[in-house]
């Protein structure tokens, strides 16, 4: 009888291992099947996007010039989850790889009203810098932005408020924030610029829809000499500055869209205006974007080492674009104008440009720019654009480069 209670015993704790390694071994695996839904859950959250432009240019000013290349070649990976985002976004071309987005938003936990961005990324001003290159229907943006905002991104952090869908105020974001104002490179000085744009978008009905925004900037730029120039009346007087301190950059500006369904396909129609100081040199009005201070006290010398040029602008653009139909060609039509110099006309600069003394030049010349083109999607990977530019600006009309771009963009 001992002989069989003691088999009993050893048969009911053989069986009770076995349970316990065979629990230990569920538990295992239950493990690793979490974490490999974990690991399926982040790839998921991370899409991998971008596309290419290979692009031909026929330009014509005196001489005729062919160019051919990638005009962008951009690769995005964007990581979602939750309340959490994190982008990068390369730039590659025959020219090199450069970096254009790198940045990280976290939006608040109740009902996503509020979120904050921080990093490398498109300057909350106005409709067009943030209006993505791989749906525009030109080949470049406005010159007014080409000039005011070089890349377009800058390095900064900034905040977004969106009332929810329920409130009647959804209808409002605002988007502000502080940047270095010195577009992707180093941040140079301890001055940050204040960058603000409130926009409202809506449907008025099935066919059509409406927005409306408007934008400021408040910021300086760094005097590198101690002299410089401000328009009073229509000429330019010197005025003496501290080497560190800054000259006022302000800009205000206002845009809209409207798109409709007509008898002949989508109409849409676009337009913004920009209008305030421009600190730059006696060469060049466009805004600085430099990787040291040394680097733009060398661009002021470029001028004969007179100091900053302060000039007073106005620009706008306005854009037309088509669908027809069914069929997959979009018509655009674009005119654009940047006055750099809001005080002297033509004949002003042309008479201060023949006089030795004279301090206007080719720079402080507005210059207007009407584009006529089309593009042409064979599928959502796929489009040709044909576009062709006339410039000319206000001395005489004079041509400043009338261009033909002829480009392939596959998106994936």
């Amino acid at each position: 009888m001992k002989f069989v209670l003691l088999g009993v015993f050893f048969f009911l704790v053989s069986l009770y291992l076995s349970a316990q390694d065979s629990i230990s071994h569920a538990s295992q695996l239950e493990g690793r099947i979490l974490r490999l839904e974990e690991a399926a859950g982040k790839v998921a959250a991370l899409k991998m996007s971008g596309y290419m432009q290979v692009q031909g240019i026929y330009e014509s000013v005196d001489d005729a010039t062919y160019r051919l290349g990638i005009r962008r070649g951009r690769i995005k990976l964007d990581y979602r989850e939750s309340l959490y985002r994190g982008l990068v976004q390369l730039d590659i071309t025959e020219k090199g790889v450069g970096v254009k987005d790198i940045f990280f938003q976290v939006s608040a936990p109740f009902l996503n009203t509020l979120s904050f961005k921080a990093g490398i990324f498109d300057r909350p001003f106005g409709y067009e810098i943030s209006y993505s290159s791989s749906r525009r229907e030109s080949p470049e943006r406005s010159v007014v932005f080409a000039t005011l905002f070089p890349e377009e991104r800058d390095m900064g952090a900034s905040l977004s408020l969106q009332a929810p869908a329920s409130h009647p105020l959804h209808l409002l974001q605002l988007d502000a924030g502080f940047f270095a104002g010195n577009g992707i490179n180093l941040d140079t000085d301890n001055k940050k610029d204040f960058i603000a744009h409130l926009r409202s978008s809506k449907a008025l009905s099935s066919g059509l829809h409406m927005g409306v925004g408007a934008s400021v900037y408040h910021g300086g730029v760094y005097n590198a000499r101690e002299k410089a120039y401000l328009m009073q009346g229509d000429r330019f007087v010197e005025q003496s500055v501290a080497v560190g301190s800054f000259s006022k950059r302000s800009y205000w500006g206002l845009d809209a869209q409207l798109s409709m369904a007509t008898s002949i396909g989508r109409s849409q129609l676009r337009a913004e205006y920009l209008r305030g100081s421009q600190p730059g040199t006696r060469m060049s009005s466009c805004s600085p974007n430099y990787a040291s201070l040394d680097a733009w006290g060398t661009e002021v010398d470029k001028g004969g080492g007179e100091g900053i040029f302060i000039r007073p602008f106005a620009g706008y653009y306005i854009y037309f674009i088509q669908s027809l139909g069914a069929s997959p060609l979009n018509l655009v039509l674009k005119y654009d104008v940047y006055d750099p110099n809001t005080s002297v006309d033509a004949m002003l600069i042309e008479a201060s440009t023949e006089s030795a003394a004279g301090l206007l030049g080719a720079a402080d010349l507005a210059v207007s720019t009407l584009g006529v083109g089309g593009v042409w999607k064979f599928s959502n990977i796929l489009s040709l654009m044909c576009y062709y530019e006339y410039r000319s600006n206000e001395q005489k009309a004079q041509a400043q480069g009338n261009k033909f771009t002829l480009r392939m963009q596959c998106s994936f």
